[in-house]
């Protein structure tokens, strides 16, 4: 996601926050927010998670909903205590009894401490149904809110031009996201197919309602695709404003999606892109482009990658890297010279 949002890569052999650190302060972020910015347009992120975005510290001054804030710290003394308490009987307990019940993750601790000052988002009132941990980033989106929101009906801001990032869950095992976009264990993969569709087309029938529909670039994309180096593409839709047409085009010309999104963004407002790269419009159907493909990989020469979001060991601990000029499905991966590099840490 951070590749998306600065369209620069990320850097897996160093710490993943000095990495995104990086990524926002790159030459190439500063230029797609500057751009933006210079044209009139104010630029808004809603995610579920911001560290997976960069982190939200990182994206002040280029995401105008995210600013720094000062407040004083106010905690629940009792409920504190009572959680504390029942996590330590839980963890002393005898390991017959721990599968006999179950206990919430101690992160729960934080429901009842709150630094909140709601004059710090850019609108409080975008994310009406947010929880208090999201509220104190000003960002953080789920399918719930999107959901309850595009239903209770979509507002006109006349102040300026904006450009939106909506980043949802989508379709990561275990398949959870049910119709009613409320939280359930594995579930179908075409019941989470259909509820997050539901989203985009809930989203399109308020901009017609507004009728802001034709006058809208629309993209919708994905941060990545299988973890799989013969199918790691994701498809972009795009509809740009003004733009009618009686059916789809179709260009299946090879794509860098994560690095063309924010040079594709530009062209669609009129701005100069080249710096950043290719726009998706640039691109023909018989354009050969020199590309890269990493594969993450579990291997005992290289050290155990710690997880840069909890305690243990990442799942990854190096990347095989392949460079590779046209289409994906003309690369023989097994004669394809490829280059292997650590992990510092990883996500998972």
């Amino acid at each position: 996601m951070p590749v998306m949002l600065t369209g620069c890569d990320n850097d897996y052999t160093i710490k993943f926050t000095e990495s995104n650190k990086a990524s926002w302060e790159s030459s190439q972020a500063n230029y797609f927010y500057d751009n933006m910015a210079q044209n009139g347009y104010k630029v808004r992120l809603y995610t579920n998670n911001d560290l997976y975005c960069g982190g939200a510290t990182n994206m002040v001054g280029k995401i105008d909903n995210v600013a720094l804030t000062t407040s004083e710290l106010v905690t629940q003394k009792w409920p504190t205590y009572l959680k504390m308490a029942e996590l330590s009987l839980y963890r002393y307990s005898p390991l017959f009894m721990k599968n006999i019940f179950f206990i919430n993750h101690s992160v729960e601790i934080n429901m009842y401490t709150s630094d909140i000052d709601p004059d710090h988002l850019a609108n409080p009132a975008d994310s009406p149904t947010t929880s208090t941990s999201a509220m104190e980033r000003g960002i953080a989106f789920y399918n719930s809110d999107f959901y309850n929101k595009t239903t209770s009906g979509l507002t006109v801001n006349e102040d300026s031009n904006l450009c939106v990032f909506y980043h949802i869950s989508g379709m990561h095992e275990p398949f959870n996201i049910l119709s009613s976009f409320i939280y359930n264990e594995d579930k179908e993969e075409e019941i989470a197919i259909n509820s997050c569709m539901t989203l985009f087309v809930e989203y399109i029938d308020q901009l017609r309602k507004l009728e802001l529909y034709d006058n809208s670039t629309i993209i919708l994309t994905a941060d990545h695709g299988i973890h799989n180096k013969e199918e790691s593409s994701v498809v972009m839709l795009i509809k740009p404003a003004g733009y009618t047409a009686e059916r789809m085009i179709v260009n299946s010309s090879p794509g860098v999606l994560q690095y063309d999104l924010l040079p594709t963004i530009l062209d669609c407002i009129g701005s100069e892109h080249e710096e950043l790269g290719y726009s998706l419009f640039d691109l023909t159907e018989d354009f050969k482009r020199t590309r890269i493909v990493r594969e993450f990989e579990l291997s005992r020469d290289f050290k155990p990658a710690q997880k840069c979001t909890a305690l243990g060991n990442s799942i990854y601990n190096c990347y095989s890297e392949y460079e590779y000029t046209g289409r994906i499905e003309d690369v023989d991966f097994n004669t394809a010279k490829k280059t292997v590099h650590p992990i510092v840490d990883f996500w998972w």
